[in-house]
């Protein structure tokens, strides 16, 4: 396999189940297909296998089944034996002399063996030759899903598959020699001061030679440092911290199972107990709107009854609609608070 090749391709599902061909296929014949497909990746040239039937169900260990090859001569002596054990019977039954009888019983059993072991190999041969063409058949069913390019067989979508690694990794390679040759630019050219200068080339020492000076930049060529910026940096939450009006309306209409100047007070506690990089915060109101939000629904959780919880959703509805009222006619209502965090009241 070339250096340069992924050691694993993707195997969709779209491509094991679109094809109708593998969606026919046993369980066998899908075990010799990802097995080829496997030995295709690893080839040289890539993606590719020889169109050699034999060689093939060799590589995918799919050889025919040998079937069990059944002694005929023990089988015919065993026919033979029960045959002659009746036959026998019959003879001394029938009280026949010894000299009549034994001749008789020995040509019977020759016969007998000949006749059972002949048919025994017919069936067998016969049974192998059978097994053989199914086999190849299956085979050849499983070979359907390859193509044949220029002498050899190719799987197209294990092949489409190899070209987008190749191309992706031809782009990272153009892309590194890109990147080589910037840092090269950037090593030669310094920045010192207001000026830069070109550093000498190897084996070349301007000291040597009075008379070759330093070159001086092109004035048209720029130089820009880019300055990162670091991440605005948050604050620790302040003993006489207030949420704002946006948060107290959130928490009279979304939280009004919660007592808001327990919450706070329980609030500061918390986050002024608490000590490293998670004490500090970029927006309190943020945070405390969020512990109000969580605290609600744990309460819904614990406490809430189904009817309940739908005559709250009537409440906050009925609130909504008085508040729109309110912001389109503030003449006409007060402006009430459900509560207030601050002294006066």
């Amino acid at each position: 396999m070339s250096e340069n090749k992924s050691p694993a391709f993707q195997f969709y599902v779209n491509d094991w189940s679109g094809s109708q061909k593998v969606r026919m296929m046993d369980f066998g014949q899908r075990g010799i297909y990802i097995q080829l497909l496997v030995d295709s990746w690893q080839s040289d040239p890539p993606c590719t296998l020889p169109d050699d039937e034999d060689y093939l169900q060799k590589l995918a260990g799919a050889q025919p089944p040998r079937l069990l090859m059944v002694n005929a001569e023990n089988l015919a002596k065993h026919v033979v034996e029960r045959y002659l054990s009746t036959l026998k019977q019959l003879v001394t039954t029938m009280e026949l002399r010894e000299e009549i009888s034994k001749p008789f019983l020995s040509l019977l059993e020759s016969t007998l063996s000949d006749t059972v072991r002949s048919v025994t190999e017919e069936q067998v041969s016969r049974l192998q030759l059978l097994s053989d063409e199914n086999h190849r058949r299956r085979f050849g069913e499983v070979l359907k899903c390859f193509v044949k390019r220029e002498g050899r067989l190719v799987n197209l979508r294990l092949r489409e598959e190899y070209d987008k690694q190749e191309s992706r990794r031809q782009q990272k390679a153009a892309a590194g020699v890109k990147g080589n040759a910037e840092m090269r630019k950037r090593y030669y050219l310094q920045p010192n001061s207001d000026l830069t200068q070109f550093s000498d080339p190897p084996g070349q020492h301007p000291e040597d030679d009075q008379s070759v000076s330093r070159q001086r930049p092109d004035p048209s060529i720029s130089f820009s440092r880019s300055i990162s910026t670091a991440p605005e940096r948050g604050t620790r939450c302040r003993p006489d911290f207030l949420p704002n009006k946006e948060v107290i309306d959130y928490a009279d209409l979304e939280c009004p199972d919660l007592d808001a100047e327990k919450e706070l007070a329980t609030f500061l506690d918390y986050w002024i107990a608490m000590s490293g990089q998670k004490a500090l915060k970029r927006d309190w109101n943020r945070t405390f709107r969020i512990w109000l939000r969580r605290g609600q629904a744990y309460f819904l959780d614990r406490n809430r009854s189904p009817l309940a919880m739908a005559a709250e959703l009537d409440r906050r509805d009925e609130l909504a609609r008085r508040r729109a009222e309110s912001a389109e006619h503030p003449e006409s209502h007060e402006d009430d608070h459900l509560f207030d965090l601050s002294d006066d009241k």
